[in-house]
C-alpha cells in the first residue's frame, strides 16, 4: 500500500493577482464612492449656477445697457456741476461727463447677466480640476494609511512578502483611480461648459462693435480642453504624493493634515520670509504649470512691482528686475521631483522598517 503526498506550492502570487486584489479593495471602499459622488454633485451645482447667472447678449441689449449707463453718468455729472461748494477748477477735476463711446465700452458691465466667456469656462474647469485633485489626495491618503490604521498590513505582506512590489502596485492603482476620478469631473465640466457657452454666448455682431481694450473672450472648446488636460498630471501627482506621505507616516489623518497643512500654512510662511526659496514651493509651481509660465519675484529689494511680464522699457517677454521666469515645464518637473523624493523616502522606510 502506498500513498502520495501532494506538495503545495509556496510561491507567492504574481503581480497580476496582487493588482486585481488592490483594484477590488479600492473599489470596495465606500469613501471612493461617496467622495466621487460629492465631487460630481459639486461640479453639477457650479454648472447650474453658471447657467442661471449668465445669458446670451444681443446688440439690442448692449444698446439698452449703454443708454442706461450714459443716462446714469449724465445725472451724476449734472449733480456735480451744480454743487455750489465746488470751484471751477474742482468742477473740471472731479466732474466727469461720459461720452457715447465710453458708454458702449462699459455697456457689458451694466448688464444683469453677462455672457459665458472664456474666463467663465476657465473658472469652471479650475473648480472641477481643483476639487478633483483634492478628492484624489483624500482617496490616496485613505488607501495608503488604511491598512496601517486597521493593522492589516501584516496580513497583506503575509500574502505577498515582496514589499517593493506591494508598494509599486498600490501606487499604480492609486494613480489610475486618480486619473479616472479627475477625468470624469473634467469631462462633465467640459461637456456642460460647452453647452452653456453655446447657449449663453455674446452675439458675434455685438462683440465686434464693443470697443474694449480687454473685452470678453468668446469661450473656445480647444483652449478649455488644453486647460483640462493640464489638470490630469496634477491630480496624479497629488494622489502619488499623498499616498507616499500616508505610507511614510502610517496614518491617514497625518497624511491629510501634513499635505494640506504644508501647502496652506508652511508655504505661506516661506513666501513671507524667504522670497528666493518660494520659487520651489508647490503653489508657485502649480500656478506656473496651469498658467503656461509665470514670472516670480525672488529679490524684493530689486523688484519694483511684484511680478509681471512687462519690464521697465522692455517688451512683453522682458522679466522685471528681481524676478525670474518659471516655465510650465519647469513647474511640472519641480512638482514631480518633490513627489519622487517623498516616494523614495516612503519606499525606503516601508522596505526596511518593521510592520508592527
Amino acid at each position: 500500500m502506498s500513498s502520495t503526498i501532494e506538495a503545495r506550492s509556496t510561491r507567492a502570487p504574481g503581480a497580476g493577482a496582487l493588482l486585481r486584489s488592490e483594484i477590488l479593495r479600492a473599489r470596495s471602499r465606500r469613501s471612493l464612492r461617496w467622495m466621487s459622488l460629492l465631487a460630481v454633485l459639486a461640479v453639477l451645482g457650479v454648472c447650474a449656477l453658471m447657467w442661471f447667472s449668465t445669458g446670451r447678449v444681443t446688440q439690442t441689449e448692449l444698446d439698452a445697457a449703454a443708454s442706461s449707463f450714459l443716462a446714469e453718468q449724465q445725472m451724476y455729472y449734472e449733480q456735480c456741476i451744480a454743487d455750489p461748494t465746488l470751484t471751477a477748477e474742482q468742477v473740471d477735476e472731479f466732474c466727469y461727463q461720459p461720452t457715447a463711446q465710453e458708454a458702449a465700452q462699459n455697456a457689458l458691465w451694466n448688464l444683469d447677466r453677462r455672457p459665458f466667456d472664456q474666463d467663465g469656462f476657465d473658472g469652471l474647469l479650475h473648480f472641477a480640476g481643483g476639487i478633483g485633485a483634492l478628492v484624489c489626495l483624500l482617496l490616496a491618503a485613505t488607501t495608503g494609511g488604511g491598512d496601517w490604521g486597521a493593522r492589516t498590513m501584516g496580513l497583506v505582506l503575509s500574502w505577498e512578502p515582496r514589499r517593493t512590489r506591494v508598494f509599486l502596485v498600490r501606487l499604480l492603482v492609486v494613480v489610475v483611480l486618480a486619473l479616472l476620478v479627475e477625468g470624469l469631473l473634467l469631462v462633465i465640466a467640459l461637456g456642460l461648459g460647452s453647452l452653456i457657452a453655446d447657449a449663453h454666448a455674446l452675439d458675434p455682431a455685438a462683440l465686434s462693435q464693443l470697443q474694449l481694450a480687454e473685452g470678453p473672450t468668446p469661450a473656445d472648446l480647444g483652449d478649455a480642453t488644453e486647460l483640462a488636460l493640464r489638470w490630469l498630471p496634477l491630480a496624479a501627482l497629488a494622489a502619488a504624493g499623498s499616498f507616499a506621505v500616508a505610507m511614510l507616516t502610517r496614518s491617514t489623518g497625518w497624511a491629510i493634515g501634513a499635505s494640506i497643512g504644508f501647502v496652506a500654512v508652511v508655504e505661506s510662511v516661506v513666501q513671507g520670509v524667504w522670497a528666493w526659496g518660494s520659487q520651489w514651493l508647490v503653489q508657485t509651481n502649480i500656478a506656473a504649470w496651469l498658467s503656461g509660465g509665470i514670472t516670480w519675484v525672488v529679490d524684493r529689494n530689486a523688484a519694483q512691482q511684484g511680478y509681471g511680464l512687462v519690464g521697465p522699457g522692455g517688451g512683453e517677454n522682458t522679466v522685471p528686475p528681481g524676478s525670474i521666469l518659471i516655465s510650465d515645464t519647469r513647474g511640472l518637473a519641480t512638482l514631480a521631483a518633490l513627489v519622487v523624493v517623498a516616494g523614495l523616502l516612503s519606499w525606503t522606510t516601508f522596505v526596511r522598517r518593521d510592520v508592527e
